[in-house]
């Protein structure tokens, strides 16, 4: 991605560096049937990081952040439910107290989920097997991939959600390098090097 300051804001050209999922791209079977068909697509569990252009938020964590996106605070019990045959399948939900949680990743037990993003692939109603729990949040450990999101720095993550604004409808846009070079200089983005 391409970041930098401008009067306390974000704007366009400073670079922050990501990870992505150890699959590669994958492009997003909802949004993008007919790429999807002809190439690569994200499944679930594939390890891909969905391609295409999606909208970002809420903002999510276990403490409150400094954001324009609505927040959710993470509980014990949230849960991103990853299992497609649930009619909850890529949402977060919250198990009620004494209740089993449903099958998916932990939002508050996973330290890289202190603080993250919802990237809105497949939306609900969501296609099954189509993707699910794709978030922008710190990584792991230093460029270490992930199992299909967007992981970054710490420092990086909170300037992102701190510039992130609903109002201003924001989205992201994951590429493979070829369709990149293909619509960079059509849609005016960023020379990446």
């Amino acid at each position: 991605g391409q970041l930098s300051h401008e009067d306390g804001a974000v704007r366009h050209g400073h670079a922050v560096t990501a990870s992505l999922g150890h699959g590669g791209l994958g492009w997003a079977a909802k949004e993008y049937p007919l790429l999807a068909w002809l190439g690569r697509r994200k499944v679930e569990g594939d390890g891909r990081t969905p391609a295409g252009l999606f909208p970002l938020g809420p903002a999510f964590g276990r403490r409150a952040a400094s954001t324009g996106l609505p927040f959710r605070r993470s509980k014990p019990g949230d849960t991103c439910v990853d299992d497609p045959s649930s009619e909850k399948y890529n949402l977060i939900v919250s198990a009620a107290p004494g209740k089993p949680r449903p099958k998916g990743e932990d939002m508050y037990g996973i330290s890289a989920y202190e603080l993250g993003v919802v990237v809105q692939q497949n939306p609900p109603p969501a296609i099954p097997n189509g993707g699910s729990c794709i978030f922008l949040h710190e990584w792991a450990a230093l460029h270490a991939p992930t199992p299909g999101c967007v992981a970054m720095s710490s420092t990086a993550l909170r300037r992102i959600v701190k510039w992130l604004n609903k109002e201003r409808n924001p989205h992201i846009l994951i590429l493979p390098a070829t369709a990149y070079l293909t619509v960079r200089d059509q849609f005016g983005l960023p020379r990446i090097d």
